[in-house]
């Protein structure tokens, strides 16, 4: 993966800024690609190689920054969310559970 797919998908990443699964699918495949390319790109940025430009790895860094601090935020609100809607399960439960405790199988008597 080359530096500019990488800045693409931290731009796709960054315009989703709702807990949406399409945003969280983004988000992983950003997190995979930049371990891939870190991986392979580490000893070329450590030694200041010129064939990594430097421009566009500070770019890079600080999307990769706001990234990191909208997967914290994700991550601090997401249990709130899901309690909300264990909440809101329960309460649907309650008001469906009206139903008769007690189901009679016998008809009632005419006359």
């Amino acid at each position: 993966m080359d530096l500019q797919e990488l800045i693409r998908l931290a731009d796709e990443v960054l315009a989703d800024t709702k807990a949406s699964d399409e945003g969280l699918e983004r988000l992983e495949n950003y997190c995979k690609s930049f371990d891939l390319w870190f991986a392979a790109s580490e000893q070329l940025i450590r030694s200041k190689d010129p064939a990594i430009d430097s421009h566009q790895v500070n770019v890079l860094l600080t999307k990769h920054e706001r990234i990191a601090e909208l997967a914290q935020r994700l991550q601090d609100e997401i249990p709130g969310e899901l309690r909300k809607l264990k909440q809101r399960g329960k309460g649907i439960l309650a008001y469906t559970d009206l139903l008769p405790k007690k189901i009679s199988y016998i008809k009632p008597r005419e006359g």
